[in-house]
């Protein structure tokens, strides 16, 4: 469970527990995944758990450039300090990269089982994402990502993917 010293930032919407624990059951042992868009680390730790208790060897990535970024028109910005406050007792399960998520997919090869997608959330932003790491998944791997209610992620999305996988709380899947 999450620490009772946990601070959350000013947005939050962690949604989607079940789902991350879909995606450590289903990866294999030396699996290799990252997490784009940390937040206040409320998700991060959530998948540091998971792979923690599964005892399966899982590098684990955590991608955030702790800049401004924008959902519906409105600026936010992932807080630095409370994300490694509330990651600190997992942090041994997290490999915490601060970059720009495109810059970032630039430094990895096609070796990646998942790839989570939760960082800036207007269409050009999403649509960059999904084109920095959708080569970098291996096959048979998953991309995914959160928000498809939001008009500029759907609309990424459907762009470049037939038939997603969607869960209720808003969590966009796709099998490679």
């Amino acid at each position: 469970m999450i620490r009772t010293n946990f601070r959350g930032g000013e947005g939050g919407g962690f949604n989607y527990p079940d789902t991350y624990k879909m995606i450590v059951d289903l990866l294999p042992d030396n699996a290799n995944i990252v997490e784009v868009g940390v937040w206040d680390g409320e998700s991060t730790i959530c998948m540091a758990e998971l792979i923690r208790d599964s005892g399966k060897r899982v590098k684990f990535y955590a991608v955030d450039s702790f800049k401004p970024f924008m959902i519906d028109g409105v600026k936010h910005q992932a807080d630095y300090e409370i994300y490694f406050f509330n990651t600190e007792h997992v942090r041994n399960y997290i490999h915490t990269i601060i970059c720009d998520s495109q810059m970032c997919a630039k430094f990895f090869d096609r070796s990646l089982d998942f790839v989570f997608i939760d960082a800036d959330h207007e269409y050009l932003s999403v649509k960059a994402d999904i084109a920095a790491w959708l080569p970098k998944i291996k096959a048979g791997g998953i991309l995914a990502g959160h928000d498809y209610d939001m008009e500029g992620v759907k609309k990424a999305v459907d762009e470049v993917f037939d038939n997603i996988e969607q869960f209720k709380n808003t969590v966009w899947l796709k099998r490679l």
